[in-house]
């Protein structure tokens, strides 16, 4: 069943500024010229929710390993991979024949003679990132567009291992949730491990699991925290993941809070525009839940 797509760029821009205070990756955001020279090549117009992932945050996914490189996005017959998958050997991506925020994952299969070729590419673009050189990834870009094309006219079949992705909550199924998961796990990902948690302010404690607690325990702790936050959506089926939503914005719009479903705890990003008691008074929202927080303070940019 088809649903309907969301622009997701308020809620990125919303992420936005938490990113900025602690990433210091290499990469950049896709600039609008160069979204429109990938359509032509394509000879598709991408979806809203991945041309806002690529203008606003492909910085972070691709540091991630999360995100295709726009310059090497490429047909597998009728189906576009966008994503790497979680699950070994699958990409994640959309048909051109169905509703556009439906995801798919495949394997993304070689053929044994062209396999050399390709990785020969990969790395040489790869390469030429790392260097910011511009006219060779662009060169590299077309060989490894046109050794596809090559491909998809001798291998007609659908890729193996083909599904079409269909869940209980969106963001495991849908286009525009998946793009702000992503986005959040990878501020979840570089607050709490890439950092180490050196020089934060860390309140550590864990929640329990929904199937510990009665259903009034949750409301209880959502109750608490929509005292001072709002969820980052207005959309709330996009950041749906049971027992709360993905991510809240602070009232103050100076703190982020991320409820990261496979952790067991809430995360707080803040920066150090707060009141000294911040931190505290959010902790109190709930005696018996909120007190189960991790809390990281940021610098300001």
């Amino acid at each position: 069943m088809s649903s309907q797509m969301f622009s997701i760029k308020s809620e990125l821009n919303i992420l936005r500024r938490f990113v900025d205070m602690e990433y210091n990756g290499s990469r950049r955001c896709y600039s609008e010229k160069d979204i429109s020279a990938a359509e032509k090549r394509l000879h598709y117009k991408l979806p809203l929710p991945i041309r806002e992932l690529y203008l606003y945050m492909s910085d972070l996914l691709l540091d991630m390993y999360y995100l295709r490189p726009l310059e090497l996005l490429h047909w597998q017959q009728d189906y576009l991979c966008l994503f790497y998958s979680p699950e070994s050997d699958l990409v994640w991506g959309i048909c051109r024949k169905d509703d556009p925020n439906t995801l798919y994952a495949w394997e993304e299969s070689i053929p044994e003679e062209d396999e050399n070729t390709l990785w020969d590419l990969d790395e040489e673009f790869e390469e030429y990132d790392e260097e910011n050189n511009t006219r060779g990834k662009k060169a590299v870009a077309r060989k490894y567009s046109s050794y596809w094309d090559k491909i998809n006219s001798r291998c007609t079949k659908a890729p193996p291992h083909l599904k079409k992705l269909e869940h209980e909550f969106r963001y495991n199924c849908s286009l525009d949730a998946y793009g702000l998961f992503l986005v959040i796990h990878s501020l979840f990902s570089y607050a709490t491990e890439l950092y180490c948690l050196k020089n934060l302010n860390c309140h550590l404690g864990d929640l329990p699991a929904p199937s510990e607690c009665e259903p009034a325990y949750f409301e209880k702790l959502r109750e608490s925290i929509e005292r001072e936050f709002t969820p980052i959506s207005e959309h709330l089926e996009l950041i749906d993941i049971f027992p709360l939503p993905m991510a809240y914005i602070h009232k103050t719009a100076n703190a982020l809070l991320i409820c990261d479903e496979g952790a067991g705890f809430l995360t707080l990003l803040s920066d150090k525009t707060v009141d000294p008691g911040f931190i505290e008074k959010i902790q109190k929202l709930s005696c018996s839940a909120v007190s189960s927080m991790r809390s990281i303070v940021f610098p300001t940019s």
